[in-house]
């Protein structure tokens, strides 16, 4: 037992009785931590010279240069930094902890001080689990260390490869990763193999280690929320004797690329499993998404959210990465893609950001990015308003957060989009929806090669494609016709799919080799559901003969569509969001809106 005239056992250097012992308390740990906290928080400040930073900021532009295709921008700037001051200039960050030494009275914390001063490189196998720690084979060192996150197991078999801190809190041989820890899933060990050989080499080029990667798949730095998102998924995996490898891949690579504000790890976690459902990643399909919606405790349209933001990762990662010849894969809809929101306020935040000074570069990078993002303005604010009613879990949430937005600013793109949807005479959906366009092109930016990919010009090109789609409802094919072309001259790339639509609008005005030419091109002469159905359109309005095997080929590809033309109902408005992929629900919802209002 402490004595009140001993010393406290925390090392300050005082009493107990004017230490700890005042509120009769002794949590050494949390004393100590804070102090390391403290310690580490402060060495941007304080360690870091005006040269260093205008160094550290030359070498970030040159390493986001070189590694953008491959990680995400935090995780860029994260290495490139902590490989300058960590390994290639530690004096740096060596001299800044002499210092700290110099100034501590608790050998505790001294303690932990002196093993920081040896960062090192790490490209560690994970082999197992020690109550909360993973336990880490160095495969250059050939020694076992031990690290927080015992809860993975799922992770055990693969690599952990960046700049590690000794730390005895952790246990004898204990380690604490940097920002820039990145995870190698087991199916790329041919990449482990590459960096051994370079991490073996006298004079180590850290930027050269790095483009090893390639095209990363999946790795991320692990956050505890993320740890959770991917303990759920796990854990309903294997709960329905599923291979999880598959949903684990995609959710390591969306955390990475994608910065995730949900409320609930569950709508993530169930998010992801439905896109697997969908895209046919694992199977059999056990659950509904109402289903996984009551399994995780939160609500259908949560789960839709974050499938469709998942989704749409999948798509353009799936059209980024494949070698293989394209599968026709596509987010379509009138809504924003889920990663919309997510890429403007990421716009905004790097508008707002000057970087004239030292301590503005400290500030962006200790986590500003990862805060809530607060409207600098009405026009943000009206826009994060639309964002939220797009993404709102109910109608009348959607409703009310919209007239939220117009209350501030009615002339906003989205704001008449959203109005448009409620209303019912056409004379004021087409209003709106012409608005949209006129709103939407004052800041549209022709200076990009590929517009879609500057996120503020999305609401330009939303309503040209809502508007398109609009006036096929209304027997308009001609000027819808004229919509999907600006659209595809404007974006060849078509993310948005309107060369299918301009299909549909060419078979409507009785253009048929047009509509056939087009669609050979997108489908790039594979098999597709949407090319063989809309051929057996073209024969019927063509009057010509059914032929039995062109109907079992289109049934073949996809199974869907018969029965939604045997139930023969008005499909209304084209859908807000649906997931494209070969034989699904939502490619048959396609194909049966284009045949109702062709047919119409």
């Amino acid at each position: 037992m402490v004595g009140r005239n001993d010393a406290c056992p925390c090392g300050s250097g005082l009493k107990y009785k004017k230490c700890c012992g005042k509120t009769n308390v002794v949590n050494l740990s949390v004393v100590i931590d804070g102090e390391l906290e403290r310690i580490m928080e402060g060495f941007a400040n304080e360690g870091l010279s005006s040269r260093a930073y205008g160094e550290m900021d030359v070498r970030v532009r040159k390493w986001m240069s070189e590694l953008r295709s491959i990680f995400e921008p935090d995780l860029i700037e994260a290495i490139s930094m902590d490989s300058y001051y960590y390994l290639e200039h530690a004096d740096i960050w060596t001299g800044y902890l002499d210092k700290q030494i110099a100034k501590q009275r608790r050998q505790q914390v001294i303690n932990v001080l002196k093993d920081w001063r040896h960062p090192f490189l790490m490209l560690g196998k994970i082999t197992g689990v020690q109550g909360d720690r993973l336990v880490v084979r160095d495969e250059l060192r050939n020694e076992d260390y031990t690290m927080p996150g015992g809860d993975l197991k799922s992770v055990i078999g693969e690599w952990l490869f960046g700049i590690v801190l000794l730390d005895p809190r952790e246990g004898e041989r204990g380690l604490v990763g940097t920002s820039g820890i990145v995870f190698i899933p087991k199916s790329r060990s041919s990449l482990v193999e590459q960096l051994i050989g370079k991490m073996k080499a006298k004079n180590v080029d850290y930027l050269d280690l790095y483009t090893s990667f390639g095209r990363a798949e999946a790795q991320f730095s692990f956050t505890p929320f993320q740890n959770r998102i991917m303990h759920m998924a796990a854990q309903y995996m294997d709960q329905y004797d599923h291979d999880k490898e598959m949903v684990e891949k995609l959710l390591s690579a969306f955390l990475l690329e994608h910065g995730v504000k949900a409320k609930k790890p569950e709508a993530v976690a169930a998010g992801a499993i439905q896109v697997a459902y969908e895209f046919g990643l694992v199977s059999p399909v056990y659950s509904t998404m109402k289903g996984l919606a009551t399994y995780f405790g939160v609500s259908s349209a949560t789960v839709s959210k974050y499938r469709d933001q998942i989704g749409d990762f999948l798509v353009e990662a799936a059209s980024t990465h494949s070698n293989e010849p394209p599968v026709i894969l596509m987010d379509m809809g009138t809504d924003p893609r889920g990663t919309e929101r997510f890429m403007w306020e990421m716009a905004m935040r790097v508008k707002h950001q000057a970087f004239d000074s030292i301590e503005e570069i400290n500030k962006f990078m200790q986590g500003k990015m990862k805060e809530a993002y607060e409207p600098a303005n009405e026009d943000e604010r009206v826009q994060l308003l639309c964002y939220r009613a797009y993404e709102a879990d109910s109608e009348e949430d959607r409703i009310k957060l919209m007239k939220m937005a117009a209350d501030i600013n009615p002339e906003n793109a989205d704001v008449h989009l959203l109005m448009a949807e409620q209303e019912t005479n056409p004379l004021v959906v087409e209003i709106h929806l012409l608005k949209a366009i006129r709103s939407g092109e004052k800041q549209f930016d022709q200076q990009y090669e590929h517009p879609w990919n500057y996120v503020l010009n999305r609401p330009y090109m939303r309503a040209r494609f809502a508007y398109g789609t609009w006036l096929m409802t209304q027997q308009k094919a001609d000027e819808a016709a004229d919509q999907f072309k600006q659209l595809m001259d404007l974006n060849p790339s078509d993310q948005q799919g309107a060369g299918w639509l301009l299909a549909g609008a060419y078979v409507k005005l009785g253009l048929y080799d047009d509509a056939r030419e087009l669609l050979r091109g997108i489908t790039s002469g594979q098999d597709n559901a949407v090319l063989e159905y809309m051929n057996i359109l073209i024969n019927k309005l063509e009057n010509k003969e059914d032929d039995m095997s062109v109907w079992l080929r289109a049934e073949k590809l996809n199974r869907h569509v018969k029965n939604m033309l045997a139930e023969g109902r008005n499909p209304g408005l084209f859908p807000r969001s649906i997931a494209i992929e070969p034989g699904n629900e939502d490619e048959a919802k396609l194909i049966y809106w284009m045949f109702h209002w062709v047919m119409a």
